[in-house]
């Protein structure tokens, strides 16, 4: 583990504020809606939380426990100038402030292309780099170099085993509880593009997003724990304007206590492994799966 730059109350007020987010989230969805969430933005069933979370807890079991070859650069946080971490502020607040730009733009506009991917197209991707190479904070040699050196790949075969394990899982438990068969309202052409183009909008794109720009800038100003839980949080909340029902509150609990605790699976395995294909096979089987039940 390394520390973040922030001072250390910082540090720990936003720990603690992470913290509490998912525990009253958690504990509202197990108690004030019976356990259960909407997964899919297609249906308007519910279905109980831990179908979720036992993938995600047997996936991040592996991650945790299964031995790995750690060097020094793998545990100690990149030297950062004052200049660096204002630089590294600056960024991670423009990613932040996009973030959450994405979430009112869909709630106020509603999901309906093209409003959805453009609009996540130029919050996600076009903006942040736009900001980046045009403004100062944004070619901060110091702040490069940090992450660059965090972001260095670490291993590429080892998380094989952990994404082998959360996809059994998720897949063991649609089956059982819906069958699996062809979408009927497709073509075979038809749905190799959608796949396709949504595995590229949604997958890549966020795990770009939220973990590697966002994840990582967090991680050196408030250590891993904290930035795994914020980023993850970030990528929950634009999901309630998909399945969202209307009750704030609740619609909130439900998309932390569901992707929110999918995307600290995510940021586990950004974190250990700085490796973008676990990621991306991952959220990809988060979205694909859906199309295929049939019960």
């Amino acid at each position: 583990m390394v520390d973040g730059a922030l001072p250390r109350w910082t540090r720990v007020a936003l720990l603690l504020t992470a913290l509490g987010v998912y525990a009253v989230s958690i504990l509202f969805v197990l108690i004030g809606a019976d356990g259960r969430i909407r997964t899919s933005a297609d249906s308007q069933e519910t279905e109980h939380i831990w179908r979720t979370w036992l993938p995600v807890l047997a996936g991040t079991s592996v991650v945790l426990l299964l031995p790995r070859r750690v060097t020094g650069d793998d545990v100690r946080r990149p030297e950062t100038t004052p200049k660096a971490v204002w630089a590294l502020g600056a960024q991670a607040s423009v990613l932040v402030v996009c973030a959450l730009a994405f979430v009112v733009l869909l709630l106020a506009s509603g999901p309906a292309e093209p409003v959805y991917t453009v609009g996540k197209l130029l919050l996600l991707l076009v903006l942040p780099l736009a900001l980046w190479r045009f403004t100062g904070f944004g070619r901060e040699a110091g702040a490069r170099a940090a992450l660059r050196a965090l972001e260095r790949p670490r291993v590429r075969v080892a998380p094989l085993v952990a994404v082998a394990v959360w996809t059994v899982a998720t897949l063991a438990i649609a089956f059982t509880d819906h069958g699996f068969g062809y979408p009927a309202e497709f073509d075979p052409v038809t749905l190799v593009v959608v796949i396709v183009i949504g595995f590229l909008i949604n997958a890549v794109l966020e795990e770009v997003f939220y973990r590697r720009w966002a994840q990582t800038r967090f991680e050196l100003l408030v250590g891993p724990v904290g930035a795994i839980l914020w980023a993850s949080i970030l990528w929950a909340l634009w999901h309630v304007a998909i399945q969202g029902t209307g009750d704030p509150l609740t619609d909130i609990a439900r998309v932390v206590a569901n992707q929110g605790v999918t995307g600290i699976f995510l940021g586990l395995l950004w974190w250990r492994y700085r490796a973008m294909w676990p990621l991306l096979v991952v959220h990809g089987l988060v979205n694909a799966v859906p199309l295929f039940h049939i019960g």
